[in-house]
C-alpha cells in the first residue's frame, strides 16, 4: 500500500532481497537518471541474490523508463537461483517498454522469472524488450499476459516497435538466446506490424514456446530474424 511517486531514478531498486514482497504499491512518474524503471532488479555482484521475491498487485505508470525491468548482468553460475514472480501487475503509459528483461548470461544464474495475470498498455515502446538472455540459464515464463496498444511511438522513430521482442544486443553476454515460454497469452493491436520480432543474429533463437492470441485487423503475424532452434510458439488470429 505504498505509492513511489516523482522519484529520480527508480521507483523501487531491488539489489539483493530473499522473500520479498511488494504488494498494493504505485510506481508512476520516475524520471532522472536512466533506467527510470518503476522497478529495477538488479544485483551489483554475483554473491547478492533474488530468492521469493513478488511483486503483485501493483501498478507501474508513466515511468520513464520500463514499467518493470530484471537486469542479471552481475549474477553468475555461482549464484543462488533466482525465483521473481510478477503477478497481476498493470503498466500502463510509460516512455519506454512495458517489460524489460536482460543480460541472463551464458554464465549467469539458474532459475525462474515469472510474469502472470500481468497486462501492459499504451506504452510508448513495445510490451516487452527480452535481451542477451541465454536460452540455458533462469527461464522466463509469461502467463496469461496481455498486452495492448503497445509500441505506439515517440514522434520521433519512423518505425513502430514491435509489441513483442528477443533480441541479441551483446555476444560477449550469449550466443545462444531463449528459454522462454508463452503461456495462453494475448495481444491487442491495430498496427500492421509483426506482433513479435525474434533473433540472434547468426546465432540463432533457441527454445522459445507457447501460446500468443492476437487480436489485429492486419492478420497475426511473427518475424524470426535467425535460424530456429526448439521453437514452437503458436499465433493464433482471432476476429474483432
Amino acid at each position: 500500500d505504498v505509492t513511489c511517486y516523482d522519484n529520480y531514478r527508480q521507483g523501487i531498486s531491488v539489489i539483493s532481497a530473499v522473500n520479498l514482497l511488494i504488494e498494493n504499491c504505485v510506481l508512476a512518474n520516475t524520471y532522472g537518471t536512466p533506467p527510470g524503471a518503476g522497478i529495477d532488479l538488479e544485483p551489483n555482484h554475483a554473491g547478492e541474490k533474488l530468492v521469493n521475491c513478488v511483486i503483485r498487485n501493483t501498478i507501474m505508470e508513466n515511468n520513464e523508463g520500463a514499467g518493470m525491468l530484471v537486469y542479471l548482468k552481475n549474477l553468475s553460475k555461482e549464484s543462488e537461483p533466482v525465483s521473481i514472480r510478477f503477478d497481476n501487475c498493470y503498466v500502463r503509459s510509460g516512455k519506454d517498454v512495458g517489460i524489460g528483461l536482460g543480460a541472463v548470461k551464458d554464465d549467469g544464474p539458474q532459475g525462474l522469472i515469472a510474469f502472470t495475470n500481468c497486462t501492459i498498455e499504451n506504452t510508448a515502446n513495445g510490451g516487452i524488450f527480452v535481451y542477451d538472455k541465454s536460452a540455458d540459464n533462469a527461464r522466463v515464463r509469461f502467463e496469461n499476459c496481455r498486452w495492448k496498444n503497445v509500441g505506439l511511438g515517440d514522434g520521433e522513430r519512423k518505425r513502430l516497435p514491435p509489441p513483442l521482442a528477443v533480441t541479441l544486443l551483446r555476444p560477449e553476454l550469449t550466443r545462444k538466446i531463449g528459454g522462454i515460454d508463452f503461456v495462453d497469452c494475448y495481444v491487442y493491436d491495430d498496427k500492421d506490424r509483426p506482433v513479435l520480432v525474434a533473433g540472434g543474429r547468426k546465432f540463432g533463437l533457441h527454445d522459445l514456446k507457447g501460446r500468443i492470441t492476437v487480436r489485429n485487423p492486419h492478420g497475426a503475424t511473427a518475424r524470426f530474424r535467425a535460424e530456429q532452434f526448439g521453437v514452437d510458439l503458436e499465433i493464433t488470429e482471432v476476429a474483432e
